[in-house]
């Protein structure tokens, strides 16, 4: 299974989480994407303005594992698989804080969901009211796992991180509009913890401090989920074909110019000007054929490659490989089913395609940790200052004559509408999803599913 969502990560970047979840019954487990990029074509995004080379600068994509799902109430009570883990750790004590943070954080993310999700009244009061008291029990309990050496180690700086993203969960559920004093009394809370053990936070009207609340969260946060980010460094796919065609180029270059000298000279003999201008000719001749035909393999043999492969691996354990390619497509070639999706389509329109695919080892999945991970989360993000190089002005105005006859001004905003559509397949089954961004040269304005 591959579920998919898609936000806007900063002005000119759109994010895209793909998780790729495996399935108990099988061994091995292989994922297609297909990400169809529809351009606006007066953003003159072409192949000889746009080359994979900055396709691949504008885009990056991060490999890590699914977090293990727990709801946020099972955290700190019953069995409590993260808190005891945390008791009972040793040798891996570090990795143990550090997971139950990033379950924390997890937990969060689906309650707040939940609550935003339930229908005004009752049921999100009572859903608001539950959360309140599971981020109290959390923060308390995790205050009594701190061991005597380790104050100004691993406990302290995953406590932190855990104060600031459950101050950042709270003011989330403010938004709901329910137990309000409740959710202020519990942010007294974490202010009160941060404060006994000398923790950063945001202080009106001091910049220096907020600028160093945002740095050291920054830092946190890539700490407290390091380990579960996988290792995925990429190499250049199919180097060995790619010379074994550039060979045999070479090769058919070179057989043209010896048979037109072979040929010239049978007929002209030795040393004469006839041979001469035949030798010049077929070396001109030759080096034209062998790069036309290093074109033809690098674009019509290898379209069949990937640009880049990788082997992913969590610490010294394989897990699987992914490969990646990008490509320009033309109209035609593009499936029916996918312009379906895309939906009012416009003939007007450059298209690019990212394809990856990627396998899951299942049996090497499981043994890397005493935590259950369904799978493993690809991180994409796509900068969009690439395709906004020839946008226009953000802001045009147009003239406006209102109902007493005087001519006025009004500010309109141009934009301009990228849609992607994501096709994914798994175990022969197919799905799709199209996205649309309004942007402007300003950044990105909006994200929507359609």
């Amino acid at each position: 299974m591959i579920e998919i969502g898609a936000k806007i990560h900063d002005r000119y970047t759109v994010e895209f989480k793909v998780g790729f979840v495996t399935e108990q019954t099988s061994r091995q487990d292989d994922f297609l994407l297909g990400m169809w990029i529809f351009v606006p074509s007066r953003l003159d995004v072409t192949p000889s303005t746009y080359t994979k080379k900055a396709f691949y600068r504008y885009f990056k994509s991060n490999i890590r594992l699914i977090t293990p799902r727990l709801p946020l109430s099972e955290i700190v009570s019953g069995s409590s698989i993260p808190l005891n883990n945390v008791r009972n750790a040793k040798d891996d004590y570090d990795y143990q804080l550090r997971m139950f943070v990033s379950i924390v954080k997890s937990a969060l993310r689906s309650s707040l969901t939940d609550i935003e999700d339930a229908s005004p009244g009752p049921e999100r009061r009572e859903l608001c009211i539950g959360f309140v008291a599971d981020v109290r029990s959390i923060l308390n309990e995790y205050l009594t796992l701190g061991r005597e050496e380790d104050r100004e180690g691993p406990h302290r700086r995953c406590g932190e991180f855990l104060c600031n993203i459950s101050a950042e969960a709270v003011f989330r559920a403010m938004k709901a509009g329910e137990c309000r004093e409740d959710l202020t009394s519990l942010l007294g809370e974490i202010a009160a913890i941060r404060k006994k053990y000398g923790f950063l936070s945001v202080v009106p009207g001091n910049p220096e401090a907020n600028r160093n609340y945002i740095y050291r969260h920054g830092m946190l946060k890539k700490y407290s989920e390091e380990q579960l980010y996988l290792a995925a460094p990429k190499t250049k796919d199919g180097v060995i074909a790619e010379q074994a065609y550039y060979s045999v180029a070479a090769g058919l270059a070179m057989l043209f110019a010896t048979v037109v000298a072979w040929a010239f000279q049978r007929q002209f003999g030795n040393l004469t000007w006839p041979l001469f201008v035949a030798l010049i000719i077929s070396y001109m001749m030759k080096d034209r054929i062998k790069e036309l035909m290093r074109y033809y393999f690098s674009h019509r043999v290898g379209s069949r490659y990937f640009d880049n492969k990788a082997e992913i691996r969590h610490r010294d354990r394989t897990l699987g490989f992914m490969k990646e390619g990008m490509d320009f497509v033309k109209r035609s070639k593009v499936p029916y089913e996918v312009l379906s999706v895309r939906g009012n389509s416009s003939d007007d329109e450059n298209v690019m395609l990212y394809r990856e695919m990627l396998r899951i080892d299942r049996v090497a999945l499981e043994k890397i940790s005493v935590y259950r991970h369904e799978g493993i989360n690809d991180i994409i993000r796509l900068q969009v200052q690439g395709f906004l190089r020839k946008a226009d002005n953000p802001v045009k105005n147009v003239g406006y004559l209102d109902e007493e006859g005087n001519v006025m001004q009004i500010p309109c905003e141009k934009d301009y509408y990228l849609h992607i559509v994501l096709q994914y397949k798994q175990d022969g089954e197919e799905c799709f999803k199209c996205f649309r961004l309004r942007m402007n040269r300003d950044g990105i304005k909006s994200v929507a599913e359609i």
